[in-house]
């Protein structure tokens, strides 16, 4: 999902950000999964989500902390984070198409304890008391919306802290911003809790990052 910037160092607009493309994408992986099996891209790849969860593990996360996933797309980080023994899960997307591709999945692997709503993440949510919250390339789609994504940014961004716990964590995995760039956006209601490693390239003598991983944790007000 990488993009291009404008003068003002905002993401340049791209399909990528409406519902209308999502929900086609989608539709499309839920006749794929029904004919051939095929549940669709992994976002970031499988690597992406190990990292999360040797992570959590590294950390001695409780396997039954209420985590959500925003942006669930096909459900299968949390079939990952199911079949790692995590109790409380739950998948938000707004695209129904997402959501029934991710209860589809989830059946499959014969996992019956994901709950999943369709719910628009810059809308007004009435969800609360998560511990963990994860994203992977949410974030991403709702900068390169057409209309007014600055705006919707900070509405997301608003809404994942309140739907978290005090303390609660943000774990949001980035192709199109920076460390950096996440901390400042989020700075006032998250602070940086842990960088996690993900691999780097060079190139002009600079050294970068293909993808961001970030844990963020829940300012107390």
């Amino acid at each position: 999902m990488e993009a291009n910037f404008d003068n003002q160092g905002d993401l340049v607009p791209s399909e990528l950000g409406t519902k209308e493309y999502w929900s086609t994408v989608y539709e499309n992986e839920k006749d794929n999964f029904k004919n051939y099996g095929d549940p669709g891209e992994i976002w970031f790849g499988e690597e992406s989500e190990e990292r999360i969860l040797r992570w959590l593990e590294k950390k001695k996360i409780s396997k039954n902390k209420e985590i959500v996933d925003l942006g669930c797309g096909n459900g299968m980080m949390l079939v990952s984070l199911s079949r790692s023994g995590f109790t409380n899960l739950t998948g938000i997307d707004y695209c129904s198409e997402a959501v029934e591709l991710s209860k589809s999945v989830a059946l499959s692997h014969d996992i019956h304890n994901i709950n999943f709503k369709v719910l628009d993440l810059v809308g007004n949510l009435d969800i609360s008391g998560f511990d963990i919250a994860f994203d992977k390339g949410t974030y991403d789609a709702i900068s390169l919306n057409p209309e007014n994504a600055v705006e919707k940014r900070q509405r997301y961004i608003e809404n994942v802290s309140n739907l978290l716990n005090d303390d609660g964590l943000f774990i949001i995995t980035t192709c199109n911003w920076t460390d950096h760039e996440i901390v400042s956006h989020c700075k006032d209601v998250f602070q940086c809790f842990e960088v996690i490693p993900t691999p780097t390239f060079q190139f002009g003598g600079k050294i970068g990052n293909v993808v961001s991983t970030l844990v963020l944790q829940k300012k107390l007000k």
